[in-house]
């Protein structure tokens, strides 16, 4: 019997104690968990550039995902920060968008997901919720507004790009208080950094 988790959880752990019998552990480094044709791209925001990070995300989805921002999921520390996002797409006349988060009800959740999957909005703006056990074709990029605390968690949301063999781009706003997920990330996956 075999037992396969992304995660592995205690309540995973006390599953395989329960059915298996002297069970085997392999896990992957999570250092070569960065799909090879994954481009990273780190943005440092220093200081007074951090006010204007909704800026940054703008410009971003214009210039460099050709406004029409295909395939792009956008992640979010809070349900708030991602449904202000869904509002000022609109406002600044970039292509619909979706939300997906925590709040939203099971129906919600996946009219969101088909809406996106189908091509019928262009972005899916999204908490971590969207992070973990959603296999969604067509991602091109992805894009982490708020980083992510852990660098688990960073590999995680960058890995629902670049999925087979296909192609795909990360994009990460690094604030100040950052700094130590930069130097995990960098150290241990060869994203690029850049200021603003």
């Amino acid at each position: 019997t075999l037992l396969f988790s992304a995660t592995m959880t205690n309540e995973v752990k006390r599953l395989a104690a329960l059915s298996l019998r002297q069970p085997v552990r392999l896990a992957a480094d999570a250092s070569s968990a960065v799909p090879e044709k994954l481009q990273q791209q780190i943005v440092r925001l220093k200081g007074a550039q951090s006010a204007l990070k909704e800026a940054h995300l703008l410009a971003l989805c214009y210039r460099s995902f050709g406004g029409g921002g295909s395939g792009t999921i956008v992640f979010f520390k809070t349900k708030q920060r991602a449904h202000r996002a869904k509002i000022l797409f609109g406002l600044a006349g970039l292509p619909l968008a979706a939300e997906l988060h925590g709040d939203m009800t099971q129906a919600a959740r996946l009219e969101s997901l088909e809406r996106f999957r189908k091509g019928e909005v262009a972005f899916l703006l999204a908490t971590d919720v969207a992070a973990r056990g959603l296999d969604i074709s067509g991602v091109e990029h992805v894009v982490n507004f708020d980083a992510p605390k852990r660098l688990e968690s960073y590999l995680h949301r960058i890995g629902r790009t670049a999925r087979a063999g296909a192609k795909g781009q990360a994009v990460t706003f690094i604030e100040d208080e950052d700094r130590a997920l930069l130097k995990e990330v960098v150290k241990k996956t060869g994203a690029r950094c850049k200021g603003s």
